[in-house]
Order: C-alpha cells, then sequence, then structure tokens
C-alpha cells in the first residue's frame, strides 16, 4: 500500500491506517530509518505483538520489499510517461499501480488481496476506464438550461474506502483537484460527446470525428449531382 505523509511523525498514524484497513502484519520490516524505529512505534508493536526486523546499513538489497519497490516506481513512469501525466501526479499513480498490482495474479500464479483476505476479488473498478483518460462527470447542481450537467476531468485512480466498488478518483480539470464520483463516462467516444463542453474541440487529448464527403457518397450513385 501507498500512503502520504507530510512530515515523518505521521508514519506512526499512517502504520496504525494500515492495520485497520488490513489487519496486523506479523513483522515490520524497516532499513532502520529513525521513524520506522521511534518508541511509537515500538510500543504499538508491543501492543498488537508484531516482530520487527531490520536491514544492515547500506545494505537495503537485503530488505525483500525494496525490489518490490522498484518494479512499482518502474511501472508508474512507464504509465506517466505514456499518458503524458502531469509530474504532481506521481504519488496518485503509484496508490493506483498498487492497486492493480494486489488485484492481479502475480508471477506466483495467485492474487495478493486473495491471499491476504481469503475471498475472491472483484476487479471490474479496473475494467472501464484507463490512467489518466479524459471523462465526464456528472454535476450535483447545475442551472438549467444554460450550464452543462456535466464537466471535464481526469480518471487517477478507484476510490477504495469511498462509496461503493465502482466509484472513482478524478481529477477536475477546471480546479485541478481530485473528486470521488461514480457517476462519470468516456469522453473519448466520438457517437457520445459533450458538445457543450466541446463545441469545436480544439483539445488535442479528443478529436471531432470528420468524416470525407467521397467516404460518405453512394459510390452506385454516377449522376451529373454525384460528388
Amino acid at each position: 500500500d501507498i500512503e502520504g505523509m507530510k512530515t515523518e511523525k505521521q508514519f506512526v498514524n499512517m502504520l496504525e491506517d494500515n492495520i485497520r484497513r488490513r489487519g496486523a502484519p506479523t513483522k515490520l520490516i524497516s532499513d532502520r530509518a529513525q521513524v520506522e524505529i521511534s518508541n511509537h512505534v515500538k510500543d504499538l508493536l508491543h501492543s498488537l505483538h508484531i516482530l520487527d526486523w531490520q536491514s544492515e546499513p547500506g545494505q537495503q538489497h537485503q530488505n525483500p520489499s525494496e525490489r518490490r519497490i522498484q518494479t512499482i516506481k518502474n511501472i508508474a513512469n512507464v504509465i506517466l510517461d505514456r499518458t503524458g501525466s502531469p509530474a504532481f501526479l506521481w504519488l496518485l499513480c503509484l496508490t493506483y499501480v498498487c492497486f492493480l498490482l494486489n488485484n492481479v495474479s502475480d508471477s506466483k500464479g495467485s492474487v495478493p488481496i486473495q491471499r491476504l483476505t481469503g475471498s475472491t476479488n472483484d476487479i471490474s473498478p479496473l475494467l472501464f476506464f484507463h490512467w489518466y483518460e479524459s471523462v465526464y462527470y456528472k454535476l450535483d447542481d447545475s442551472d438549467f438550461p444554460s450550464d452543462s450537467r456535466e464537466l471535464r476531468g481526469h480518471w487517477v485512480g478507484v476510490a477504495e474506502h469511498v462509496g461503493h466498488t465502482m466509484t472513482f478518483k478524478i481529477l477536475t480539470n477546471n480546479t485541478q483537484k481530485v473528486i470521488h464520483r461514480s457517476n462519470i463516462r468516456p469522453a473519448t467516444d466520438p457517437a457520445s460527446r459533450n458538445l457543450r463542453l466541446d463545441p469545436l474541440n480544439d483539445d488535442d487529448e479528443i478529436k471531432p470525428v470528420i468524416k470525407s464527403l467521397h467516404d460518405s457518397a453512394d459510390s452506385s450513385d454516377h449522376g451529373e449531382g454525384s460528388l
């Protein structure tokens, strides 16, 4: 799991949140960073009978999680590059990659989240949208008829702890903030574009469909007025 922290002092709270959501681990493995071996952390480990282990200084390869961390970083970098995502989305992308890897089969042929919970997981949230895809999301309130009932944003992950299973994180175009919405649809489908939001569509991300007159002409019509 990826958790965001503004200060190192928040580590113990992040650890408590992870235990609350996933259950107590059998062991806390670290590289002996002070924040991970603090008295607050030790008190928490003591209370829940959790073992701890630290790698030797300068020998991070002794920590088996280091290779997995590098895998997550590499996949996130590829996704950010391929989609042209802004750099400030790196944390959200890491979270998305972890959710993806936790819910699909690994090299051992099993699904990590299934091994953890003992239950078959639902991969539906991963099947309908891809990272940084342009989407329309429905507004809670809009003025009829002057305002559209939708706005544009980008899909930036699954909201695991908000709403039902098909609730997602959306980066709004107008505020650049992340909101949680379940009522969304792709903005790249030419058959269902919102023409009030994208009337002529100069956005490179969503190109208008322009059909040639020659393509639409009846090939059997060879009269004087044919194209």
